[in-house]
């Protein structure tokens, strides 16, 4: 709520006290503020739960999400000399040399449960990583009846902020590049129509690197870029999305296992190109649809090879997983370059992920690139097995 919305309901709040104050009890203005808050809310989540077709492509794209994770493991039991078996509830057991363990989508048996809701909780990684010394956005937990707290930390920030709920993922709810108070009261309900502790950020430059290490060494790197369509000419942006959407659910081929969502930060990402949803872009402009790279496609996820990231960024990761005791972590980063020091740069660690989508590593634009980091993951599990189970001498 803006410092002028706020006068003005205190204003009003004072007229109704002083029009009728031998009509009525005095009216508590905390209360009223906190019951028009919450009718906002309400009213964001409902709009939201309502959106029929929105859950009907969910639903459709998670069913090929469930379709590609089995095939996925199907070929990688393959290629590992595994039997592969469904258990039921989307579990898959795989067995080999007489060990066995259980895959659920890009769920492996690594890391304890307490580890991963730990590391789900934005605020408090945040924290932990910077008590540690590792550079973090700066950061303010909040509510929207403390959104106050989040208006003063913009302006004390001085730049452009991000809000995002402090759970969840694949970038829901997140509204980046936020320059005012109307567009931070905006992010703010949309947020939280996915959870009630929201979180606001610095707003950092550069790009989104999924650095994804297993007992502690990298094994992979992958940048991700925003998702993008390209203008034909004939098609407004919405149905250019619309038309993106559909190839992703129906497809002959899996590029991506989110759809595009349009939200506010996907109408502030158009606006800065001088675009609206109904604008016809000219043949083979590139339009960027929004800043959250969660909702890319294969063709936006680029492998870089380790020898370009820079050895101190690469010994995050391996510190990051001893300090927590982690074995299987998505390190994100948000940096101008790669090759150079996340200090030099005013680069930071944006996340921690105990739960990494596998499927970041596999669709990617340069397929001959990729690590078979799946086949990986299972020697890991299975070296562990052998050992706990071989009696000792």
């Amino acid at each position: 709520m803006s410092e002028n919305e706020l006068l003005k309901l205190k204003g009003l709040c004072g007229y109704i006290k002083h029009r009728f104050q031998h009509k009525v009890p005095l009216m508590n203005l905390d209360l009223f503020l906190r019951g028009y808050v919450r009718l906002r809310y309400l009213y964001k989540k409902i709009v939201t739960k309502l959106d029929l077709a929105s859950r009907k492509r969910q639903l459709k794209l998670s069913a090929r999400r469930k379709s590609y994770y089995r095939e996925y493991w199907g070929e990688v039991s393959a290629a590992f000399g595994a039997t592969l078996e469904d258990v039921g509830y989307d579990i898959l057991q795989l067995t080999k040399d007489g060990q066995r363990t259980f895959v659920r989508e890009y769920e492996v048996m690594l890391d304890d449960h307490l580890s991963l809701n730990m590391m789900g909780n934005k605020p408090l990684t945040h924290r932990m990583l910077q008590n540690e010394g590792y550079p973090v956005p700066q950061h303010l937990v909040f509510d929207l009846h403390s959104i106050g707290k989040a208006f003063k930390f913009r302006t004390e920030v001085g730049k452009q902020v991000v809000v995002k709920p402090t759970g969840g993922g694949a970038g829901n709810g997140v509204t980046t590049r936020i320059s005012n108070a109307k567009q931070l009261k905006e992010a703010a309900y949309w947020a939280s129509t996915f959870y009630s502790d929201l979180l606001i950020e610095e707003q950092v430059q550069g790009a989104s690197y999924r650095l994804l290490y297993l007992g502690g060494e990298l094994i992979d790197t992958v940048r991700r870029d925003p998702p993008k369509v390209i203008g034909d000419g004939v098609s407004s942006v919405k149905v250019l999305i619309a038309k993106e959407n559909e190839r992703r659910i129906n497809g002959a081929q899996v590029t991506a296992l989110s759809p595009i969502v349009v939200d506010m930060d996907c109408e502030k990402k158009l606006q800065e190109q001088s675009l609206t949803l109904g604008d016809v872009p000219e043949t083979d402009r590139v339009v960027v649809i929004k800043e959250v790279i969660n909702q890319n496609t294969s063709r936006e996820n680029v492998v870089i090879p380790e020898a370009d990231v820079h050895s101190s960024t690469v010994a995050l990761g391996r510190e990051i997983s001893s300090l927590f005791g982690l074995e299987l972590i998505g390190l994100d980063v948000i940096v101008d370059d790669i090759g150079r020091p996340l200090h030099e740069t005013g680069g930071v660690i944006n996340e921690v992920n105990t739960t990494p989508g596998l499927h970041h590593h596999d669709l990617v634009a340069n397929r001959s690139c990729r690590t078979e980091i799946a086949e990986k993951i299972l020697a890991y599990i299975y070296a562990k097995k052998a050992a706990t189970s071989t009696p000792a001498k």
